[in-house]
């Protein structure tokens, strides 16, 4: 339960999402982003997000099925 916050040096943080489409952000690296809502929800994950090495995680936690989208430059 602490694994992550601890391998990292500090507590995980929640970003908790409750639309059916939202777009990762910079800020997002090293947060967990929970997805809730009954519908289907399209998480998009843009290029100038992510880079090596670096780790957004994602939770469904609600009945809506999570997608992602890699979106293109």
């Amino acid at each position: 339960s602490t694994g992550l916050g601890w391998a990292l040096g500090n507590p995980l943080a929640f970003n908790a999402q409750t639309g059916t489409t939202y777009t990762l952000v910079l800020g997002d690296a090293y947060k967990l982003v929970t997805a809730s809502n009954a519908s289907a929800i399209t998480i998009t994950v843009p290029p100038s997000v992510y880079s090596t090495g670096q780790v957004i995680n994602v939770q469904q936690i609600g009945a809506g099925q999570v997608s992602l989208l890699k979106a293109l430059a």
